[in-house]
């Protein structure tokens, strides 16, 4: 786990020297991000560490083709992959005023494949859907 913090981190560190104001590239460390801030904004920073939200975050902005293999992973390092469908709306109602959000249109890091992404600009309402397809059970 030493090693995987470590390469971890000399990835973050190349991607913000790269892309030091935020513009380009290093938008791909929002992965997750948008997600997990309505979480954290809807339990109060009580119930889950930052991280965990992330973890949470990620589900729904994998390809389908990958998603169950992200979700194992997240299995076997103990972190949560799924929240409660009670707190749905608190969460969607949070992640509407995401700095990411521009008029009705909202910009995400979709993982498409194992190491691959997109940057994807779509309308709220799609990213609901996403949310409450890919996390609801």
């Amino acid at each position: 786990i030493d090693r995987t913090i470590e390469r971890s981190l000399m990835i973050k560190k190349s991607v913000v020297e790269a892309d030091e104001r935020e513009s380009g590239l290093r938008r791909v460390l929002n992965f997750g991000h948008t997600l997990a801030h309505g979480i954290e904004s809807a339990n109060g920073m009580e119930n889950l560490y930052h991280g965990e939200c992330v973890a949470i975050g990620m589900v729904p902005m994998c390809a389908p083709e990958i998603r169950n293999r992200v979700v194992n992973v997240l299995k076997k390092l103990s972190l949560p992959y799924e929240f409660s469908a009670q707190d749905t709306e608190t969460v969607i109602n949070a992640c509407a005023h995401d700095k990411k959000l521009t008029g009705k249109d909202i910009t995400v890091v979709c993982a498409v494949d194992i190491g691959k992404f997109e940057f994807r600009k779509m309308p709220f309402s799609e990213f609901e859907a996403m949310i409450r397809k890919a996390l609801i059970k």
